[in-house]
């Protein structure tokens, strides 16, 4: 709760007891791009076992996430590998994304407890079905899920949003549309709010992943002055990201 409550303080900045999207997005920016550190252990001093077995402990935070999953442990490149070798048709089923994320954790070395072990399975696939919705048997698109899932890797946002840029743009011309600019900022707000649970209950506002995403897109397209059907480059998309993010 000490957790919870710290960060929803260090999130409201301006004091109004509300959390508003870009209050919550500059918090995650500022404590999830660099992270714990590589190797660095988010319940250091606190005793690993208590804080997955304790019922009063908090479900997750950012901090443990990227710690569980051991993405504190590998580039964006690795990531990247990883999840193609598991989508060769460019979808990820449930199966090979969870036996993508098991290998990833196994590899990382962070965990050293099935209690530990099989709460990151759970946040795996909490994140799948976050972006499966409904309808599971038709797998979830490569590009989302492995965008979304980069922001719990520690480099920093500007080098997470050239990364998803490159996934977008498939032809490699340069070049996305505003609909694949919809579906990274989906791929965000869906991760941050599966990894951030607490901090999203105190947010002012009742919009789905899909919904808000649409909505920042829409806004940052109509205040640069262009048609949707505008194809956009990397400057502009990290741009309209940021802005979006409210970073």
């Amino acid at each position: 709760e000490a957790t919870t409550e710290q960060a929803f303080e260090d999130a409201d900045t301006d004091g109004d007891g509300l959390i508003s999207l870009a209050e919550f997005t500059a918090w995650y920016t500022s404590s999830g791009s660099a992270g714990t550190g590589a190797g660095a252990d988010p319940n250091a001093g606190a005793g690993a076992q208590e804080v997955f077995v304790q019922d009063d402990a908090p479900d997750i935070d950012m901090n443990q996430a990227r710690w569980l999953l051991n993405l504190d442990k590998f580039s964006l490149g690795e990531l990247l590998d990883t999840l193609v070798e598991a989508a060769p048709e460019g979808v990820l089923a449930k199966t090979a994304f969870m036996q993508a994320m098991l290998n990833l954790v196994r590899l990382g070395g962070n965990l050293t407890q099935n209690s530990q072990l099989n709460r990151a399975l759970e946040l795996a696939e909490q994140i799948y079905d976050e972006f499966a919705g409904y309808d599971e048997d038709v797998g979830v698109d490569f590009a989302n899920l492995t965008s979304g899932l980069s922001l719990l890797c520690t480099a920093n946002m500007a080098a997470k949003v050239s990364f998803a840029f490159t996934i977008y743009d498939v032809d490699g011309d340069g070049l996305v549309s505003f609909d694949e600019l919809v579906e990274y900022l989906a791929s965000v707000f869906k991760v941050l709010f599966v990894t951030s649970p607490e901090l999203r209950s105190q947010m002012d506002l009742d919009m789905s992943a899909d919904e808000l995403a649409h909505s920042t897109a829409s806004q940052a397209f109509t205040e640069a002055g262009l048609d949707v059907r505008t194809r956009i480059g990397k400057a502009e998309f990290s741009t309209f990201v940021e802005r979006g993010l409210g970073v």
